[in-house]
């Protein structure tokens, strides 16, 4: 198994959160609440420098499954700032990606 930043345990759910500092272009990011990577800078900001959309990737020779549940956008500062209404919320935001295309 490679090295990782954090440890963890296959086949259970974990906590992922990115922080974004729009206005410095770099990010933060929380795996189970703690700091994993801070201060990480965009790529491809040239090419979207609003960050009208965002990209998750895996570089991995194997063939990996990913589950994600209880995706939410929101914007405020840390845990507590999830959207509270139904804008924002994974299936409005698709939606609205959806009638887009």
């Amino acid at each position: 198994m490679q090295e990782t930043p954090v440890s963890y345990t296959l086949k259970e759910w974990h906590h992922i959160r990115i922080v974004i500092n729009f206005d410095d272009e770099i990010y933060n990011v929380y795996f189970n609440n703690e700091l994993a990577a801070k201060d990480f800078t965009f790529r491809g900001a040239g090419q979207n420098p609003s960050l009208d959309w965002i990209t998750f990737g895996l570089n991995h020779p194997r063939i990996i499954v990913v589950y994600v549940d209880d995706l939410e956008v929101g914007e405020g500062e840390g845990e507590e700032a999830g959207a509270v209404g139904p804008e924002g919320k994974l299936p409005i935001t698709w939606s609205k990606v959806k009638n887009w295309l």
